[in-house]
């Protein structure tokens, strides 16, 4: 499964040359950083292949500013998705 949050043509791509490969993928929309999302991704992945094997978890974010400039909403945004991705919150899939 490709996660995307903002690109799907992107991760049609990536689907694309899995398949193209004899792999099998499917492109799935979901911000990490919303436990909502996290929550369906790894409902989509168990409808799409019955299990998850393996997680590579590569979402990252970042906005060049200076220091002084980084809001509370924005360290949060980037915390979020950087680190935690939510998806230690959603327990054992």
């Amino acid at each position: 499964m490709v996660n995307y949050a903002s690109s799907n043509e992107g991760a049609e791509r990536v689907v694309a040359e899995i398949t193209g490969k004899g792999g099998k993928a499917i492109a799935v929309h979901g911000n990490v950083a919303e436990a909502k999302d996290v929550q369906r991704l790894f409902e989509e992945a168990k409808k799409a292949f019955g299990s998850l094997d393996v997680l590579v978890n590569n979402a990252g974010v970042f906005e060049f500013s200076p220091l002084e400039a980084v809001t509370e909403t924005e360290f949060h945004r980037e915390f979020n998705i950087n680190v935690s991705g939510r998806s230690w919150r959603q327990g054992r899939h």
